[in-house]
Order: C-alpha cells, then structure tokens, then sequence
C-alpha cells in the first residue's frame, strides 16, 4: 500500500469570501475590514497618515458602522458607509485546479489621521447592514474580533513561503487571493476621507493579553482513499472557512478553494466539522470568530 503526502488547510476566522459561499450559514458581522495600507509613509515605515482599506462580506450589501483602529498613539474611531458592497466573480487556479469564486468588497476607502501612526490592529466594532440574507436586526450590529480571514489567508498562504527562497524568474507563486492594487492609490481630490477620532473605552483593558487569536485543540485526521487511477506522487489541498463559537465549537464551514477532487473537498469539510477549538478573545472576552488554520496529513492511502 502506497502512502500519499495530502495537505489539509483548515481557515478559521473574521472574512472569507469562499468558493461555495452559497453553502455558507454563519456570518459573525455584517462587514469585515481587510487590507489596512499606508499610503504616505516614509521609505522603510510603516507610520503614516492616511491609509486604505476596504470592507469584506459574505453577500452583496449596503453597509455603514464604525471601525476600532489600535495605533501605537492609542485607539482611534473610524466611521464608514454607507457603503455598496459590490460581487465580483474572479477566476483562481490553485495547486492546478480552476475555480470560481463570489468575492464581496467595496471600493477601496480612505482615512486620515492627525499624526502619524502605525496601525497594530483594525476590525469592524459595529455595522448596519440592509442584508436579510443573514437575518441581521435594522439596528447596529455589534462586532468584536480583529483579525479577518482574508488577511491570515495572505499571511500563511504556503506557496508564497516557498517561492520566496526560489531564484530570480522562477515564476509567481499560485495564488487563491484576489489582488488590491487599487488600494496602493491614494484618494483623489474629491475622494471621501474619513477622519479618525481618539476614543479612549478600549484603553487599559484589565487583561494580560486582552487580544488573544484562536487555538485548535486537536489535530484533523483525514482519512480518504484515493482511487486507484491516482497517481501515486498526487498532492490535494483543500481550503476551508470554519466559524467557531465563543465557546469553540464548530458552527460553521464552506469551501473556499476546493482540491481537484470533489470527494477530497467532502472529507476536508468533515475533518473540520470534527475539530475542536479553543476562542478567540477581544478585549478580555471569548468571542465568536472565523479564523484561519493549516495543518498537514499524511495518513492517506491509494489503492491497489
């Protein structure tokens, strides 16, 4: 019997627009900040002030709400909306599999500060939405993690790792993520600019740490038999969105860029329901979250 090395990546966290969105159940909040860029910041700093960004959701909406924005000058307020969350369908291929993915973003926004900044932490703190795919009440919805699972995705997408240490030429690294080059533009002269405003509630929370990203308290097993007419040097990886309860249990979890076996996504999809969690924490408290894990298996076997 023939052993195959198979790589499982479970996300688990604050935004995916996934593959199979349609599937999707769970959205923690009606709007998700991703992608926090400093536009006029000195050579080699990151301190700048005035900053990108934009909203991500799991359907199309108009939205509006505040951001929490945590600086090394303290915590800053930043409203937004009402914004149009607009689809876009992006073609991907990953790991040598095409698909189509649902993508819901807005535009890129702007906000500007009175001194310079670098930004440690951003997330959604309330939003309005007139969304009822997911149920959300007319009134503000309160939101509470910081982190979004476009940004972790970027952060650990293990190809870019890998082709990192490759020669000069070698070729991009295959990529799930939808590009933002819009977002390295600063605002025209009639673009809004949104004014961040000191806010000092989040100040000396009474907590070691008061932001704590969540943990998985067991490993995925993935038991799967590939076919016979496999070959046997074949690699699947799977991407997943897991949402996860303050307590850590599993509520949640969709594709967000399949394997190029439909079986294989199905068993990626069981693993994850079966993994147990340990929550996030914002501001001292156990939160609900999606967030983003890999993990390696390599308990696979092929047939014949």
């Amino acid at each position: 019997m023939k052993r195959v090395f198979v790589v499982l990546v479970l996300i688990v966290g604050a935004l995916l627009t996934g593959a199979s969105r349609a599937s999707a159940i769970t959205e923690l909040c009606p709007a998700y900040a991703s992608h926090f860029n400093p536009l006029d910041a000195a050579a080699g700093s990151k301190a700048a002030t005035t900053f990108s960004y934009e909203l991500d959701a799991l359907s199309p909406s108009t939205v509006s709400g505040t951001l929490a924005v945590e600086t090394d000058k303290g915590w800053f307020s930043v409203p937004f909306g009402p914004i149009a969350m607009a689809v876009a369908l992006e073609t991907f291929e990953y790991t040598g599999t095409k698909f189509t993915r649902k993508n819901v973003f807005s535009n890129p926004l702007y906000v500007r500060f009175d001194a310079p900044v670098t930004v440690l932490r951003d997330f959604v703190v309330s939003a309005n939405t007139d969304d009822t795919s997911f149920s959300w009440p007319s009134r503000p919805v309160p939101c509470d993690y910081a982190g979004g699972p476009v940004r972790f995705a970027e952060a650990v997408d293990p190809f870019a790792a890998i082709y990192a240490k490759m020669p000069a030429g070698f070729g991009s690294p295959p990529s799930m993520f939808a590009t933002h080059a819009e977002l390295a533009v600063p605002p025209g002269p009639q673009t809004p600019v949104a004014a961040a405003t000191k806010r000092t509630d989040f100040d000396g929370l009474a907590c070691a740490k008061p932001f704590v990203d969540p943990g998985m308290t067991s490993s995925p097993k993935l038991p799967y038999a590939m076919p016979s007419t496999a070959l046997p040097t074949l690699a699947l990886t799977a991407w997943v969105v897991v949402a996860i309860d303050a307590r850590g249990s599993v509520l949640d979890s969709w594709l967000y860029a399949p394997s190029a076996s439909p079986d294989f996504d199905k068993a990626a999809l069981r693993a994850a329901s079966r993994q147990t969690f340990t929550p996030a924490v914002s501001r001292c408290a156990s939160v609900p979250s999606l967030f983003l894990f890999n993990e390696f298996s390599t308990g696979l076997s092929v047939n014949g």
